[in-house]
């Protein structure tokens, strides 16, 4: 379920005995405000809700507006295990206690028409009959592999089978759009759209930022894979209402089959569906499953009435105080890329929340979004230890992670105060900024034309959950290059600086000019961007995780990214690698984590090869990051010691010092998460530290650097 703070203190939450309880008409009211507002927050700007049921010729929508209402089910699991229900028995209790068997029609009706080679995995259909028959679809299909919603709205005759076979003759559109063929309208299509109706359709995007992101439903249409046609017309959503229903009711449920709803007198509607009486009483997780396959008004009625009782109560407002009001719809949630946030509650314009910790002791990493808050200011409290804020506050982002800025009003290394502009909507905030895989793809996108000359791709390994792994190899690639290099960031997944100093780095291979000539001339750059892959798709914290993190993991090989690398090293380079760097983040704030800096060991040969090259780099540097060789962390001062890394493990560094056969250069880079030494910490920054890294590189292998003993 998305965590939902909505400016309450939690969905349970009462109002106070000083506060007069809000009749049922006033919780209606506030529950299709809330609708409304998440609407408009989805960029759905051709709709308007006047029922929870759909029951009424006063709501309208749009086939584009439907469609990202369809994108935005596919981010809550809940919803689509509830849509797609096959028919069965639900218990009710209360006056009347009884059985009710429920079929789902939707389900067989879609199957039957779509058959394969389409699957259907959801959806939602509606009709509305008054001066003229409307009705619509929102379906979620499968098509050539790949998910595609389907919105779909009529006018006049067309019946309920004829927009099924409407919806048939979209897939066929999209199957030859993916297959890059023409498409072409069927018969049913021609007629839905020659009788005033419209038809929108679209990939399900893997970003889960793209299914519930703020942009105008139009935009969305302007993506390759999406198909539409009269996309902006506007039509009764009639029972489709429902989907919203069901969306903004599950913002405020913390367990669906464990919370009841019960049925009062005013909820009961005409409509398909089961007949149902005031005491009725079911399980929330129960009644929305009804309402979704029997489209049944009365529980959609219900449903919205005891949410809006609970937005009423979370906001510890009078029913006075709400008649002529909107209450506001402020969402805080962690889903997004790399999310993880647990909201804890809200006091006025403070929100509560804390890291969430998963399988790592306490450390600081945290990413969140908020919806909602536009004109508003609020104040984030951090109750989770470590204090996690950093030096220059929380990185926020408004466009998906396309750009950064550390923009809170103020912060504190426990919070901060942040001003929401007028028409930001929905604003992400992150420990520091980020570099994901999406991003490392669009880098490697950025030169495709050099694929397979200066660089090639594959996988490392699986990770322990199925992903792929990806590596690289950049530079001179034929295995002709005089010098080896080996790069990986993300050993601790939260530690996004060093991807960003590894991209500069590899660019440079790219690049005109001196020194891009001599890499694709003599280098051959081994990367792994991100070691601990789950952890950074999932948004752990990575650090010390049970029953060790990736960086300690060099001898007992339980994570399958390390042994990859220790048997890829092994094959590629026969263990001859002249420079292992593996770029790291230090602690969130404070003294030297303020600083860029490598750290010195054991191996003295090994920390005099470091103190060159710290001297070569701060004489190379051209970035806004102010790196000095003075700033290198001394051997046996406060965390850098033996005693860092337990008995009979072995980090990266320490395994290459014993695995390589004579390296000349073997550090960690430690990047700050905000500031060095007095200066903002930026994607840019990082690039350009990662470029003189590289001019650091040929500098450094020019003075032919002897080869480190191993210290076994």
């Amino acid at each position: 379920m998305i965590l939902t703070a909505a400016l309450l203190a939690g969905a349970a939450k009462a109002v106070p005995p000083a506060v007069a309880t809000p009749s049922d008409r006033e919780c209606r009211k506030a529950f299709l405000s809330y609708m409304n507002a998440k609407a408009r927050g989805l960029g759905m700007a051709g709709t308007h809700y006047e029922s929870p049921s759909g029951l009424t010729q006063a709501s309208y929508s749009t086939p584009q507006d439907g469609l990202k209402l369809g994108l935005a089910t596919t981010a809550y699991p809940e919803a689509l295990e509830i849509w797609n229900t096959p028919s069965r028995d639900f218990p009710v209790t209360g006056p009347r206690a009884r059985t009710l068997s429920v079929k789902n029609n939707v389900i067989p009706a879609v199957k039957d028409v779509l058959a394969p080679p389409y699957s259907f995995f959801g959806g939602k259909g509606g009709s509305l009959t008054y001066a003229d028959s409307h009705r619509a679809q929102i379906l979620l299909v499968e098509i050539k592999g790949r998910r595609v919603v389907l919105s779909l709205m009529a006018l006049g005759k067309t019946n309920f089978k004829n927009i099924f076979k409407s919806a048939k003759e979209l897939c066929d559109m999209m199957a030859d759009h993916l297959d890059g063929k023409t498409p072409v309208e069927g018969t049913n299509l021609v007629a839905l759209v020659g009788g005033a109706g419209g038809y929108a359709a679209c990939v399900v995007p893997d970003d889960p930022a793209l299914k519930t992101n703020s942009c105008a439903s139009a935009e969305l249409l302007k993506r390759p894979d999406a198909l539409s046609r009269a996309p902006e017309v506007s039509r009764f959503p009639a029972s489709t209402s429902k989907v919203m229903t069901m969306l903004c009711a599950l913002d405020f449920i913390r367990d669906a089959r464990a919370e009841t709803v019960t049925v009062k007198k005013g909820d009961i509607s005409d409509g398909s569906g089961s007949k149902f009486f005031e005491g009725d009483t079911l399980t929330m997780h129960d009644a929305l499953r009804i309402m979704m396959m029997e489209s049944s008004n009365t529980l959609a009625n219900t449903i919205g009435r005891t949410i809006g009782e609970r937005i009423l109560a979370a906001h510890s407002l009078s029913a006075s105080a709400v008649a002529d009001a909107k209450p506001a719809a402020i969402l805080v949630d962690g889903d997004i890329p790399a999310g993880n946030i647990v909201v804890e509650g809200v006091d006025g314009d403070t929100i509560r929340l804390r890291q969430d910790l998963r399988d790592s002791p306490d450390w600081f990493y945290w990413a969140f979004r908020v919806r909602g808050a536009a004109g508003r200011t609020l104040n984030f409290k951090f109750t989770g230890r470590p204090a996690p804020v950093s030096a220059r506050g929380p990185a926020v982002t408004k466009d998906g992670g396309r750009t950064w800025a550390f923009a809170a009003r103020s912060s504190s290394p426990d919070g901060f105060t942040y001003a929401f502009g007028p028409d930001e909507r929905e604003v992400w905030f992150y420990q520091t900024f980020q570099y994901l895989p999406p991003d490392w793809d669009a880098f490697l996108e950025r030169h495709a034309a050099d694929r397979g000359r200066l660089f090639e791709t594959g996988e490392l390994c699986k990770s322990r959950k199925g992903r792929s792994v990806p590596k690289a190899i950049f530079g001179r690639i034929d295995g002709k290059a005089r010098y080896r290099v080996f790069l990986s960031s993300r050993h601790h997944c939260g530690e996004a600086t060093g991807t960003f100093v590894l991209e500069g780095f590899v660019a440079q291979v790219f690049a005109e000019g001196a020194l891009g000539e001599w890499l694709r001339e003599n280098v051959e750059i081994l990367a792994v961007p991100f070691v601990d892959y789950d952890g950074v798709v999932d948004g752990d914290q990575g650090k010390n995780r049970r029953p060790h993190d990736h960086n300690r993991d060099y001898s007992a090989f339980l994570h399958p990214e390390t042994k990859a690398i220790a048997e890829w090293i092994a094959s590629r380079a026969d263990n001859d690698i002249d420079v292992f760097l593996d770029l790291h983040s230090p602690w969130v704030r404070g003294g030297e984590n303020e600083m860029v800096f490598l750290t010195y060991g054991s191996n003295e040969q090994g920390n005099a090869a470091k103190r060159r090259w710290g001297e070569l780099l701060e004489k190379a540097q051209t970035g806004s990051l102010a790196y000095r060789a003075s700033d290198n962390f001394p051997w046996n001062f406060k965390w850098n010691k033996s005693s860092n890394v337990a008995s009979g493990l072995k980090s990266s560094t320490g395994w290459a010092f014993d695995a390589l056969r004579g390296p000349r250069m073997v550090a960690t880079y430690e990047i700050p998460f905000a500031k060095a030494n007095g200066k903002t910490v930026t994607p840019q920054a990082c690039r350009e530290l990662g470029a003189a890294s590289a001019q650091t590189l040929r500098d450094f292998l020019a003075e032919d650097p002897p080869r480190i003993r191993r210290t076994k």
